[in-house]
């Protein structure tokens, strides 16, 4: 039984050394350890200014921990892990043009960072300008 053991976790090393660096740091910037909110803040300000889109203000609320291996929004599940998967709500208010927005939301999706939304609501403050109120949350361990 101890023989077995001692295989499996062998072999367990082996398949996490089979891992490329640059795999690990993909999964380091989708779920980061600490919130990073430095990095979090210039991704969106190149994101923003990318879809011709002013970032107005940004409210990151601070962090609420979840256990992992419970429910997500979205119907996925988190990975089991030994530590908790930590929550960071945001709040970000942007003003531009529709497709500008809708071209920000898109690159804002197909970022490393996890990010959920949770909500969105607009305005129209001039003939083709919008502003834009955007809440949702990323995560961290």
């Amino acid at each position: 039984e101890l023989d077995d053991l001692i295989q499996n976790r062998d072999a367990l090393i082996k398949a996490i050394n089979t891992v490329s660096r640059q795999d690990l740091q993909k999964i380091d910037q989708a779920l980061p350890q600490g919130p990073r909110s430095a990095e979090f803040l210039v991704l969106l300000e190149t994101l923003a200014k990318r879809n011709n889109i002013v970032l107005r203000q940004v409210d990151l609320i601070g962090s609420v921990e979840t256990q992992s291996g419970q429910p997500r929004p979205g119907g996925s599940l988190t990975a089991p892990s030994i530590g908790t998967i930590k929550e960071f709500p945001v709040s970000i208010n942007v003003g531009g043009s529709y497709d500008g927005f809708k071209s920000f939301l898109g690159d804002l999706e197909r970022s490393l960072r996890i990010i959920d939304v949770s909500s969105l609501s607009f305005s129209a403050s001039s003939r083709d300008l919008f502003e834009f109120s955007l809440k949702g949350k990323t995560y961290y361990q």
